[in-house]
C-alpha cells in the first residue's frame, strides 16, 4: 500500500511573522535580515512607487533590492519588511508577478499582510505598547 503524503498548507503571512519574531528574538526586519545572511542592495534603478524587489538566486538566499532614494528614510523599514515576507513566503514563482484588475495579486497581499504583523509587533518592542491609531505606525514605518 502506498503512503499518502500529506498536502502542503501554506503558512498565514501573520504566522511566519510571528514565527520569526520568535526565532530570532526581535521583530526588527534589519536584524532578521541579518540574521539569515541576505544581502541589501540599494540601487538607483527602483523609485517612484517600486522602492523594493526580490531576487531569487538558483541557489542562496534570496537578495532585497531597495531603493537607494530611501536608504535614509524613515519608510526603508517598512519596503524591507514587505519584501523580506516575499523572500520568506514565496519562492521564485513570486517573480512573475500577474496583477489582477485592482493592482495587486495575492503574493503582494501576503506580503503586505506579514509587514504589517512584523511592524505592528516592532512597534510594541520600541515602545512597550500597542500602536494606539494606524497613524501611530504609519508615522513610524510608513505601513
Amino acid at each position: 500500500m502506498e503512503e499518502e503524503s500529506m498536502p502542503e498548507v501554506p503558512i498565514k503571512p501573520e504566522h511566519m511573522a510571528m514565527y520569526m519574531s520568535k526565532l530570532h528574538g526581535t521583530s526588527n526586519p534589519w536584524q532578521i535580515i541579518e540574521d539569515l545572511g541576505m544581502d541589501i542592495d540599494w540601487t538607483d534603478e527602483l523609485h517612484g512607487d517600486k522602492l523594493g524587489r526580490t531576487s531569487y538566486m538558483p541557489f542562496g538566499m534570496p537578495i532585497i533590492h531597495m531603493a537607494a532614494e530611501i536608504r535614509h528614510e524613515p519608510i526603508n523599514t517598512r519596503v524591507l519588511a514587505h519584501e523580506l515576507g516575499h523572500a520568506l513566503l514565496h519562492d521564485g514563482v513570486a517573480n512573475f508577478y500577474r496583477l489582477s484588475d485592482h493592482g495587486y495579486d495575492k503574493s503582494e497581499r501576503e506580503a503586505e499582510r506579514f509587514a504589517a504583523q512584523l511592524l505592528t509587533q516592532y512597534y510594541v518592542e520600541e515602545y512597550g505598547r500597542l500602536p494606539e491609531t494606524l497613524e501611530d505606525i504609519h508615522m513610524q514605518y510608513g505601513l
